[in-house]
């Protein structure tokens, strides 16, 4: 892969957990909008959706060639769960800082490595004209980490269209979507 593109995904994980998006309160909108401008820097058209003061979720989309079943990238989260000893670190759980070859901060594992993944991937396949069946969605979210009132369940319940999807590829893996149940692949 190329150099650029891997310091571009490091550099975007760093700012998601440098933005420090602790749920409560979340504030999740400061990440959405770190996402929306990389997004934008890419040219990959998006739209953010408020569903409170300071929170946020942000939708792109490469529409389909045919009325093929759709794909998403997530339902991904940028909020965190709080830090409670934060003097048991090595390093300051918010500095996204680069040690022994890791990223360090809070949710660089739960998920903020996925969503830098998942836009850097989207904003490839964009610039590259791809041209899937039918529609690749990205959906990043708020509020997962308590309960999904401000993130997924306010997309459903104020913008279904935007969350209609058969298939989705998020941080348990793959799974499918079908008569308003959730299918494990396993």
């Amino acid at each position: 892969m190329d150099e650029t593109i891997i310091n571009e995904t490091i550099t975007l994980l760093q700012e998601l957990i440098r933005n420090e998006c602790v749920n409560p309160p979340g504030n999740e909108l400061r990440s959405i909008k770190t996402i929306e401008e990389f997004l934008k820097k890419k040219g990959v058209k998006c739209e953010v959706y408020e569903s409170a003061p300071n929170r946020g979720n942000l939708i792109a989309k490469i529409k389909g060639t045919k009325k093929s079943p759709s794909l998403m990238f997530g339902p991904s989260h940028v909020d965190v769960v709080p830090v409670e000893k934060p003097d048991e670190w090595i390093v300051s759980p918010f500095s996204g800082e680069i040690k022994d070859g890791y990223i360090w901060g809070r949710g660089a594992f739960d998920m903020l490595f996925i969503v830098a993944a998942q836009c850097q991937a989207f904003a490839m396949l964009h610039n590259e004209k791809f041209k899937p069946k039918g529609d690749l969605v990205l959906a990043i979210v708020a509020d997962e980490e308590a309960g999904g009132n401000f993130g997924c369940k306010w997309m459903i319940d104020n913008h279904p269209e935007e969350m209609k999807i058969e298939n989705a590829v998020s941080e348990f893996g793959g799974f499918e979507i079908s008569e308003n149940k959730l299918i494990l692949p396993y």
